[in-house]
């Protein structure tokens, strides 16, 4: 009788871990990482690596906003001609807006092939003058941009 209830014990370790580990666009968002700033009206280019081997596609990018429990959405997909990218593909360059509100809360969403999505850290987008290419900075103990 113990081998049986250990058995089982087992089973549902490795069945919680596996759908645990599916709960996420088969992707891991590196940039923007958390606490970084992105000046609106730049270039911000968005990292990932790749957590499945067998997702493909990358089908929604979106900037969100607002508590974790309760995103809002600011831009549905900002890919170009809601087009999709290859999950391989690595990173993806977007043009930010110039007309977005300064925030410290912005997210973004990236859903693939499947029903979940995966979520970057919290960032934020500035309202600056002077905007050129731009890969996010982290703020550094001082407060200031790095």
């Amino acid at each position: 009788m113990n081998h049986i209830a250990f058995a089982l014990v087992f089973i549902s370790l490795i069945v919680t871990v596996f759908a645990a580990s599916a709960e996420n666009a088969g992707i891991a968002i590196t940039n923007p990482v958390i606490n970084s700033t992105v000046p609106a009206g730049s270039n911000l280019t968005i990292e990932w690596t790749v957590l499945d081997a067998n997702s493909s596609d990358i089908k929604f990018i979106r900037l969100m906003d607002g508590d974790s429990v309760a995103l809002n959405t600011v831009i549905p997909n900002i890919l170009e001609n809601n087009n999709t990218i290859l999950v391989n593909a690595t990173r993806y360059t977007w043009a930010v807006p110039s007309n977005l509100t300064t925030r410290n809360d912005y997210v973004i969403a990236m859903l693939g092939d499947g029903p979940f999505a995966t979520y970057s850290g919290y960032f934020s987008i500035v309202q600056e003058t002077n905007n050129a290419g731009f890969i996010c900075s982290k703020t550094n103990n001082t407060g200031l941009s790095s």
